[in-house]
């Protein structure tokens, strides 16, 4: 199944649920189904169903709850899931049977589950999207990589969001030459169709933004970065959680301080942005081809990906630094 084939079909989509990087990108890959005479159907816990009714009210949204885990904020992400191995394993049953129980009252042609192992059926043709096709894992991590290959291999197809030659993913998203049932599906953001509004150069105000995503751990060094290299002729805004911004010990008299939870009223200032601070996150990696701002994207600490994105990318980012 070609993503350029995909047109007036009944499409059941979900999207992994840690952090918010999945949810965005599927903003943008909505837009582009619906485009193609699509009807879809969101599944996701409440937090991103808020998300996506923002962009999309009349979209059809039916609750289903996010892979538990229990993230520590001083271990990485792998030793994190390591950690909450038996309980993931455990919910993809619980989410197999999800999806099998709503096709016995609603038809759908396809299932599209952005990493989520389980959100599939042999009764509908399940597509699993992923960037990472190969996992960054070292040493005993290795392991899991063997799982995510099991696992992508019970779907029909495989997208990867990513686009060659110039692939955003690096190793992540290379795939052997003639690989079966997998395709390049290129980026997707909610950004892609977004034009800056183009104003009087001597009435036009400059944007230094800082997002405020990723552990709140680590929020305070991504500060520090913000102060050190942003440009002070510019004003200063910073976007995040209520929770992150009130956790943030930041001279309120220098920034303005923008509540993150209408996605869309922050989009504004991301797309009039002339530079954006964040940590490097693989959806925002695919904003940044669509944004006319300046990227400042710094790896997360103990997160293995964007170390990895970090240094493939060293020539695109201005400071890329590594917070300690």
């Amino acid at each position: 199944m070609n993503f350029s084939s995909v047109e007036n079909k009944r499409i059941l989509l979900s999207c992994l649920n840690w952090g918010m990087g999945h949810t965005a990108r599927c903003i943008g890959l909505i837009e582009e189904l619906l485009n193609k005479n699509n009807a879809i159907t969101f599944a996701g816990n409440s937090q991103q169903i808020s998300i996506i009714q923002t962009y999309f009210p009349h979209l059809t949204c039916i609750i289903l709850d996010g892979y538990p885990f229990d993230f520590q904020e001083t271990e990485s992400f792998s030793k994190s899931i390591w950690r909450n191995k038996w309980k993931l394993f455990e919910f993809l049953k619980t989410e197999k049977k999800f999806v099998n129980n709503l096709l016995k009252s609603q038809q759908f042609d396809l299932i599209l589950s952005d990493h989520r192992y389980g959100f599939r059926s042999q009764e509908c043709t399940s597509i699993f999207i992923t960037h990472q096709f190969n996992l960054p894992l070292a040493g005993m991590q290795r392991l899991f990589s063997i799982f995510h290959r099991y696992w992508m291999n019970k779907y029909d197809v495989i997208w990867i969001m990513d686009q060659m030659p110039e692939n955003l993913a690096g190793k992540l998203s290379r795939i052997k030459p003639n690989q079966k049932k997998v395709e390049y599906i290129g980026w997707h953001s909610r950004f892609k169709h977004k034009t800056r509004e183009k104003k009087q150069s001597e009435n036009q105000v400059f944007l230094s933004v800082l997002l405020l995503s990723g552990p709140d751990i680590n929020h305070a060094a991504l500060l520090n970065t913000f102060v050190k290299y942003s440009n002070k002729k510019n004003k200063q805004i910073i976007i995040g959680s209520a929770n992150a911004i009130k956790k943030l010990k930041a001279d309120n008299s220098k920034y303005e301080m923008i509540i993150s939870n209408d996605w869309k009223t922050c989009d504004e200032y991301l797309v009039h942005a002339g530079e954006i601070f964040s940590f490097l996150g693989y959806s925002t990696l695919m904003d940044s081809q669509f944004l006319e701002a300046q990227f400042h994207l710094i790896p997360c600490p103990m997160q293995l990906e964007q170390i990895y994105l970090s240094k493939i990318h060293v020539k695109d980012v201005k400071h890329p630094l590594q917070i300690s």
